[in-house]
């Protein structure tokens, strides 16, 4: 005896139908799934609102994770600034590698008479370079030179060459004729 076939299954009714051939049908069940999607990332941003009210973390000293990096990037940031080409320092043309700069030193703070003195020195050799600065530009207008953006000492080194006669011209590397001027007179703190 031989043991009997197995009926065949019936096919089952999915099998009957093609998929995705109404494309209608395609976009409401992508639409479902991503409010379903939604909704249940909502429900799961909820509950961990909830679990972190209720069992909070303890208490440190050292901010969160995401405030250090916060504070990290507006510290970049503060750094990343454009320099003006002004202060931009050349460097040296060569294999010359450049010399590194002294640390500059720490400020102390000031009180205020004392910060009151500074600032009162201060404009005073403001306003006396601004004098210096009109008494250039009057001398260049008389010797006939253009109006110069340089500083003053180029400037005036550039008066005195001009005044000078041409067959006692000074060579390139020779001192300039205008002495440089006087250092400030020192503050004295009381």
């Amino acid at each position: 005896m031989t043991p009997a076939p197995t009926p065949p299954s019936p096919p089952s009714k999915r099998s009957d139908r093609p998929p995705a051939d109404n494309p209608l049908r395609s976009l409401l069940l992508l639409i479902f799934r991503l409010l379903l999607l939604g909704v249940g990332g909502t429900i799961a941003g909820l509950l961990g609102i909830l679990a972190a009210q209720v069992y909070p973390a303890p208490r440190t000293e050292e901010p969160p994770l995401l405030e250090k990096f916060l504070q990290q990037t507006n510290n970049l940031r503060g750094t990343l600034e454009p320099v003006p080409i002004s202060e931009i320092p050349s460097l040296p043309v060569g294999d010359e590698a450049p010399a590194s700069a002294p640390p500059a030193p720490a400020l102390r703070p000031l009180n205020p008479t004392e910060r009151q003195q500074v600032q009162s020195e201060v404009r005073a050799v403001q306003t006396q370079l601004a004098g210096l600065s009109d008494r250039t530009t009057a001398l260049e207008t008389s010797v006939g030179l253009p109006r110069s953006t340089a500083g003053i000492e180029t400037r005036l080194q550039a008066i005195a060459q001009q005044l000078q006669p041409a067959a006692a011209a000074p060579p390139a590397a020779a001192v300039p004729a205008v002495p440089p001027p006087p250092a400030p007179a020192p503050i004295a703190w009381a």
